[in-house]
């Protein structure tokens, strides 16, 4: 265990559970860190007001091994930097600069680079604190944060031969800058290139002072609003083809400070050095015009049309409801498309209210490892039951199983999984991660800044990880003891084919599902429960004639699409994205994903897939056990083909929060959050509330007579309208009220959770009204 005491700027927080807060952290000495504090919502001596975002601390704390987060014990205020909250310029200009940075620098840097992030980031919070900012030091504060992050622009030599572009300078007055290459270039070299922003030498100047100088000398320099446009739109490009996101705040950014249209002078209101008009003893660097212009010039990096770089690009979720869903085009061209849901806020409301939280949590935690809680593994129960309805019970030509987890080893042999189901890795002894070798670029650590020489990066050699976990069996330990445990669940289906279609009196076309645990030792475990190390798949195998493979393909692809359609999901927030020929697995002779829009974008929750009959013949030739089949009335022998859906339970149960958490603003001003399930696939189905704990009586032999027919649960703390907000949170389709009425009417209250309307209802009559109004899944 090792001591963490040092200084560190607060980056974020997220209340968690009870009363613990995750906080996000960038460290004088190791860089950016996540810690829990245990208690911090209700510790005053430990965190005395302490953490809040952009707060300078003095912290301690401790880092267990292997442990996913640090253990933050106490932290002490050096500074709040109280000028940013007065003023929403500066304070959108410090959100921005600080989530760049939680966003972008690797968490656990040591040394100088830890040093010169949290340097720059202090400098420019205290700076921000005393000077309302103008658009010019805005732009230079972005650049020196990409500096700071190891991303600076090379403006003095061109970036491919590293000459001194004079005659563009002498003659011009106009150099070119590469924005994938990240500097300007020289004439020679520019016509060979496309994608370059003409920029002025005058505003290169004034970046390059901005870049060399201290924080203090950004106050003294001010571009007019041709070279603050050109400057401005440089950056950007810079920004986004090397960054590759758009930062949450960059919005609020532009609408507190903007830059399009920007004069060179702050208005006389700011009170600082720069409200005074240019004549003030500061440089204003006048830039001629541009032939041609830059509108009719310029182009991003990748696309075919110009895209104006104020014109901040922003997650579009808000579509027109459709009745179809898109069949996508290839993945890039959705890729900065999100949910606009923030992860941090929903994993909170997922620990406090026991959906999933942190598998050991009182350890730490272990990375890839989550449970569930009480209402998490009912809202996954009932997802399972709908599949398995829909899957299995509904249909006469399905049939399912339970397999063993642990299956013979020559199971993985034959499946490819010992053969193909490994990475080439190489590990950094600088940073110490792990990276899959088709992700290095010769041999720079891709957590490197890019300013760092090769020479000081420290990889091992590439060496192979497979991705199953292994176990022992048996007393002793020898290869002849080794098993796995299984990475998909679907395998034991093939082996067990010709033992189920006897036994089940099966004929082809039918198929084999099965609900269950899979493991992967995936690399790097992340987006919640999205991409985990255990997790559990639903997966159904369905054996078919040669002839009618791709029939059946289509009919389970849109069979498939209708279910995600009934649990409750919009159809803007999904999509078929077919697999390209080079995408396609070992074994696969097609592929459709259904993906699900979540707030890192558009991922894949089921797939289907064209199999062929490589499971089968595999089997066959590695168990020695034929497991082609015969057709009774034409005599054909043949091996089925497979096509298979397979969906991921977690992921899947994950999509059903995102989708139903909801933020709405009432008549009254109350804000309310709303779980929005589907009736059949909510956790609770219903809540019975005793107006008075003295009707505690027969409320409770409503909720005893209801229990025996779905979820219901009881609540009797707090007032009534406590107790609604709390059933709404977790997304409990109805309350029943019963009042002091109640015994005289023989009727209750029975309030709808979305559309918060109230009706009476005879108790006589309950069950059936609700039964009714739950529909189906039951």
């Amino acid at each position: 265990m090792s001591r963490v005491r040092c200084e560190a700027v607060l980056l974020r927080s997220v209340d968690y559970a009870e009363s613990d807060r995750i906080v996000h952290l960038l460290t004088s000495t190791d860089g950016r860190l996540t810690a829990i504090a245990k208690g911090a919502r209700r510790s005053h001596r430990r965190f005395p007001g302490t953490l809040d975002v952009f707060n300078r601390l003095s912290i301690d704390g401790h880092l267990k091994p292997r442990a996913s987060m640090a253990f933050l014990e106490s932290a002490r205020l050096i500074d709040p930097f109280l000028g940013l909250r007065a003023d929403p310029a500066r304070y959108a200009l410090a959100s921005f600069l600080v989530e760049m940075i939680d966003r972008l620098s690797p968490e656990g840097s040591q040394g100088s680079e830890a040093e010169r992030l949290f340097r720059f980031t202090v400098e420019s919070l205290g700076l921000l604190g005393r000077v309302r900012p103008a658009p010019t030091m805005r732009l230079l504060l972005e650049l020196r944060a990409l500096d700071a992050l190891g991303l600076r622009p090379e403006l003095g030599r061109c970036v491919r031969c590293g000459r001194v572009p004079k005659r563009d300078v002498v003659v011009d007055h106009i150099v070119k800058f590469h924005v994938a290459d990240g500097g300007i270039v020289c004439t020679a070299c520019s016509l060979r290139l496309d994608g370059l922003v003409p920029v002025e030498i005058g505003t290169l100047r004034v970046l390059e002072q901005g870049l060399e100088g201290e924080a203090s000398d950004l106050v003294g320099l001010v571009l007019d609003t041709r070279a603050l446009a050109q400057a401005a739109r440089l950056v950007f490009r810079f920004q986004r083809f090397h960054v590759g996101v758009e930062l949450r705040s960059e919005r609020f950014l532009e609408q507190t400070l903007p830059m399009a249209g920007a004069g060179a002078a702050c208005p006389p209101a700011c009170g600082t050095a720069q409200s005074a008009a240019p004549t003030a003893g500061r440089s204003v660097l006048p830039v001629p015009a541009i032939q041609p212009s830059l509108r009719s010039t310029a182009r991003l990096v990748g696309h075919d049309k110009w895209e104006d770089p104020f014109q901040r690009l922003s997650s579009k979720v808000s579509k027109p409801m459709s009745d179809t869903v898109s069949d996508s085009s290839p993945r890039d061209a959705d890729d900065r498309e999100r949910h606009p849901l923030a992860m941090d806020t929903l994993v909170s409301l997922c620990a406090a209210r026991g959906f999933v939280h942190p598998a050991s949590e009182i350890y730490g935690g272990i990375a890839g490892f989550w449970d569930y809680g009480p209402l998490g593994v009912e809202l996954k129960n009932n997802l399972k039951a709908f599949w398995w309805g829909r899957m299995v019970r509904e249909r006469d030509d399905v049939v399912g199983i339970d397999s063993a987890i642990i299956s013979h080893p020559r199971t993985w042999e034959a499946s490819g999984h010992v053969e193909h189901f490994s990475d080439p890795m190489v590990d950094c002894r600088k940073c110490k991660r792990r990276f899959r070798a088709d992700q290095v670029e010769g041999e720079r650590c891709p957590e490197a800044p890019k300013k760092r020489a090769v020479a000081d990066c420290d990889l091992t050699e590439a060496r192979e990880f497979n991705l199953m976990l292994r176990t022992e069996l048996g007393a002793s330990v020898d290869e002849s003891t080794t098993a796995y445990l299984r990475p998909e669940t679907c395998q034991p289906i093939f082996s067990g084919f010709k033992r189920v279609r006897e036994s089940a009196r099966q004929k082809v076309p039918f198929g084999i599902a099965q609900i269950g645990k899979a493991f992967r030792n995936e690399i790097t475990p992340r987006n919640f429960t999205f991409r985990s190390r255990e997790f559990e798949q639903a997966e159904m195998e369905f054996f078919c004639h040669p002839s009618e493979r791709e029939e059946w393909f289509a009919h389970w692809r849109d069979y498939r699409l209708q279910f995600h359609r009934d649990i409750g999901f919009d159809a803007s927030l999904l999509r078929i994205r077919p697999h390209a020929a080079d995408e396609l697995a070992h074994y696969a002779r097609a592929a459709d994903d259904i993906e699900f829009l979540f707030p890192f974008g558009w991922q894949e929750i089921e797939g289907i897939h064209d199999r062929g009959d490589w499971d089968l013949s595999r089997h066959t030739e590695y168990s020695g056990k034929e497991l082609a089949i015969t057709d009774e009335q034409t005599k054909e022998r043949f091996t089925p083909m497979v096509i298979e859906t397979s969906v991921g339970v977690d992921r899947t149960a994950l999509a059903l929060l995102v989708a139903a958490y909801t933020q709405e603003t009432l008549e009254d001003g109350e804000e309310r959050t709303v779980m929005r399930f589907h009736p059949a696939i909510a956790p609770i189905k219903a809540t019975v509330l005793p107006l008075s704990k003295k009707l505690a009586e027969p409320a409770r032999a409503i909720q005893k007579d209801l229990r025996r027919h779905f979820n219901c649960f009881y609540d009797d703390a707090g007032n009534i309208g406590r107790r609604y907000r709390r059933q709404d949170e977790v997304g409990t389709p109805f309350c029943i009220t019963y009042d002091f009425e109640s015994a005289d009417d023989g009727c209750v209250t029975v309030r709808d959770r979305d559309t918060m309307n109230q009706e009476r209802i005879p108790v006589d009559g309950l069950l059936s009204h609700l039964r009714d109004r739950l529909g189906e899944g039951l």
